[in-house]
């Protein structure tokens, strides 16, 4: 278990009310993780309005930003992957079990483009990102921000593209026969298994799910059901994801579906997502991210009493920082901020749905996720949609940040773990 110098939050309730804002830990204090130089997060890139610029490029794909002039200053911003070999695969706005370099770039960010004649900035976790996998099986995670109007540009892009070559590398795609099942990932926590089931008649099911090797862990998944805190190897394994089952080819790889986030007992936090198929050249396909803070830029979860706070994150640009706030009567809350060192920044919380501009030095610090743990019993909260942070400092620099928080768990106030690249 990480052990982190704590502090008090005398001042949290006053801090927050302030018109300045003020550091809920002073600068001194303890914090975790700079930057990996291979995390995969992409700083802004401008692009001008009518023209078009590759943001992100791989042997197998490749992000186009195009910057819409509407005419009148209205411009919008528009992401598209286009493949560089046949016979790809992806899942985003769409799915096309097929995707061919003859094809039309896809715009993966339809739903929510940055747009007007105004500052505008989008970075909803949902509907920005696009999962892709080559003919032979590499996989690609691109996940957009757009703003027009911000920094001085008329469109930015920017955002997280993971790669074979980035430190949180994606498990490529592995083929079983109907009948059959495989260990994707496993660590000493954790075993995340993928079973190809037959269903009779040439439905075929792909089947993913997360195994315990100690008790005490906790777990939620987006879907199928609430959070856990006393999971237990006897317990036997949770699912991860939604299926896929058909009698002809499916894929199914969309993020806020796919994934189940786990805690084990010594603290160590895993978040595994999986993309399924059936009937694409094999009875069974199966792929993947998972991140694991035995390895990269996920944080092992720290636990601290009520009325304390800690730092989880600090890159010189922005800090995240952990609260446990004692409402009394055993009721505590585990809260998570974000602050900024750079004047002139933007946030985007994606439970809100709208940026916030000129965040700086003498903002308040923001609350952000808004599905924390809190109570009083033993309660676990590991979303991604819910209680996550895009953010963009005044020197362009963004980070992605998703809190894990726990309540009376383990005999301890309040637990904080964290997966984060900037």
């Amino acid at each position: 278990m990480v052990q982190l110098r704590v502090r008090p939050l005398a001042g949290l309730l006053v801090a927050l009310s302030l018109a300045g804002g003020a550091w809920l830990v002073s600068p001194g204090a303890a914090a975790v993780a700079k930057k990996p130089e291979d995390s995969g997060m992409l700083n802004w890139k401008k692009v001008r309005a009518g023209t078009t610029r590759t943001i992100f490029s791989t042997k197998q794909f490749r992000v186009l930003g195009m910057c819409q002039d509407n005419g009148g200053g209205d411009f919008t911003a528009r992401a598209f992957l286009e493949t560089r070999q046949d016979h790809a695969t992806y899942s985003g706005s769409g799915v096309d079990l097929d995707f061919n370099r003859a094809d039309a770039p896809v715009q993966f960010n339809v739903f929510h483009e940055a747009t007007g004649t105004a500052p505008g900035f989008e970075a909803l976790d949902a509907s920005q990102e696009i999962y892709a996998e080559a003919a032979n099986g590499v996989v690609f995670i691109a996940r957009i921000a757009t703003g027009v109007h911000v920094f001085g540009a008329d469109c930015t892009f920017s955002g997280l593209f993971l790669t074979n070559k980035t430190q949180t590398p994606p498990l490529d795609r592995r083929a079983l026969a109907v009948g059959t099942s495989a260990t994707l990932f496993e660590n000493a926590d954790f075993k995340l298994v993928g079973d190809c089931i037959d269903n009779g008649g040439g439905e075929y099911i792909a089947h993913a799910s997360l195994f315990t090797k100690q008790d005490d862990a906790m777990y939620n998944t987006t879907f199928p059901g609430p959070p856990t805190t006393n999971w237990d190897v006897a317990d036997g394994p949770v699912q991860v994801g939604v299926d896929a089952d058909s009698t002809t080819p499916q894929f199914i790889g969309i993020d806020i579906y796919d994934e189940t986030t786990a805690v084990a007992a010594n603290g160590h936090l895993l978040i595994a997502r999986v993309a399924e198929g059936v009937h694409r050249g094999a009875d069974c396909t199966f792929s993947g991210l998972v991140t694991d803070s035995r390895r990269d830029t996920t944080r092992s979860m720290v636990f601290i009493p009520r009325g304390t706070s800690t730092v989880l994150w600090d890159d010189n640009h922005f800090r995240v920082v952990g609260t446990c706030i004692d409402n009394g009567g055993g009721d505590i809350k585990a809260q998570t901020y974000l602050e900024t060192n750079d004047p002139g920044s933007m946030y985007f919380v994606s439970d809100s749905g709208f940026p916030v501009f000129g965040f700086g030095p003498a903002s308040p610090p923001v609350p952000f996720d808004h599905y924390g743990a809190s109570g009083t019993t033993p309660r676990f909260a590991g979303y991604d949609y819910y209680d996550e942070v895009y953010a963009v400092s005044g020197t362009g620099r963004a980070l992605i940040a998703r809190p894990v928080t726990a309540v009376h768990v383990l005999g301890n106030d309040c637990g904080f773990a964290l997966s984060a690249q900037d």
